[in-house]
């Protein structure tokens, strides 16, 4: 049974994200699988991997894949993550889950989507980081050569993404695109540090420190929860040269006045039940809330906070919006039945329920 309805997911993904001239990595540790492209860890499908295939991260026994150093032009993709916590999620609620994740020169335009991880370095240009659960990603310049140069951390898209700081270091990293992510606030670090000529927008986020030196970005429609912070506090510093708009920020008055941006706002009323969904241990390191503690209230104040008279922070921008639990954009296997064997006279029956998750 769950051989098969591995299959099934491997074969959705292949479908959906129309690469089906690329080989399909799959990363398993089930015993018994008979496939030559079934490898035990990240690392090792990365290694046989040609430039542009899939690196499919499949539930498992035993589903931590160890952690990897991309040096080629990868597609990783998951299942996603919380899923015993949010419906119609996948049937199979078992999350791969895998350690650090370095993208270096050689990785351009590589990818990485519902995955849960520890924290990812970016060293190469142009890497897309959508709908995953980690750590933190921090952006530099690469040690490996190819030939001749090195590479950056430039143009990264982090998206859709629930996670706790972004660092530019090495110079910063410029021109990444930083939207409808939930950015759960770190104690001591600023959220976002060290970036230029960016776009952060339509993020929600909670911390006691918010955005250090992002110059010349455009930082508009975010939700800006500074419960944590005392009064006269600022949510943006050393930021010269950025556009700062139909921003909402609770409890302070630490946004620009005018343009858009709308200080001042009693916490309680923009999530749902009223709740503080910022429960974190600083310590230990171990994040308490779940994503669907982010959505707004019907009556949020948020609701019509961005450009527009539109929904503010990461649940809003339209099809743009971030999912809950991360899900692929490929239609997902909710249910899975079978009779449980077959043979040439008795066929096997198999039920499956499946719906679409653009």
């Amino acid at each position: 049974m769950k051989k098969t309805s591995i299959l099934i997911v491997t074969f959705v993904y292949g479908f959906l994200l129309q690469l089906n001239a690329q080989t399909i990595r799959r990363v398993n540790n089930t015993p018994g699988l008979n496939d030559p492209n079934v490898y035990t860890t990240l690392q090792a499908a990365h290694d046989a991997a040609d430039p542009g295939d899939i690196i499919s991260l499949e539930p498992s026994v035993n589903p931590n894949y160890g952690e990897g150093t991309i040096i080629k032009t990868v597609h990783i993709v998951g299942p996603g993550y919380y899923l015993d916590k949010n419906p119609n999620t996948f049937f199979d609620k078992r999350v791969p889950s895998v350690g650090g994740i370095t993208f270096e020169n050689g990785s351009q335009n590589s990818s990485i989507t519902s995955v849960a991880f520890g924290g990812v370095s970016i060293n190469a240009e142009n890497i897309k980081v959508e709908r995953c659960l980690f750590h933190s990603v921090n952006t530099g310049v690469s040690g490996r050569i190819v030939s001749g140069s090195t590479s950056t951390g430039n143009g990264s898209i982090i998206k859709n993404n629930i996670f706790r700081y972004i660092f530019g270091s090495g110079g910063g990293s410029s021109n990444m695109t930083i939207t409808n992510n939930i950015i759960v606030g770190f104690r001591g670090l600023w959220l976002i540090e060290n970036v230029s000529n960016s776009i952060i927008s339509y993020n929600t986020f909670g911390a006691e420190n918010f955005i250090y030196q992002a110059t010349n970005s455009t930082i508009t429609n975010n939700i800006f929860d500074a419960r944590a912070l005392l009064s006269g506090a600022t949510i943006c510093n050393n930021c010269l040269g950025s556009s700062i708009s139909n921003n909402l920020c609770t409890n302070i008055n630490g946004l620009p006045s005018g343009s858009g941006n709308i200080n001042g706002v009693n916490p309680s009323t923009i999530f749902l039940n009223g709740g503080n969904p910022w429960g974190y241990d600083y310590n230990g390191g171990t994040m308490y809330a779940v994503d669907n503690d982010f959505q707004l209230a019907p009556n949020s104040p948020a609701k019509t906070a961005a450009a527009g008279g539109g929904e503010a922070g990461a649940f809003g921008n339209g099809a743009n919006a971030y999912r809950l639990s991360g899900l692929p954009k490929s239609p997902i296997i909710t249910s899975f039945t079978n009779t449980g064997s077959g043979s040439n006279t008795t066929p096997l029956s198999i039920t499956i329920s499946v719906r679409s998750n653009n």
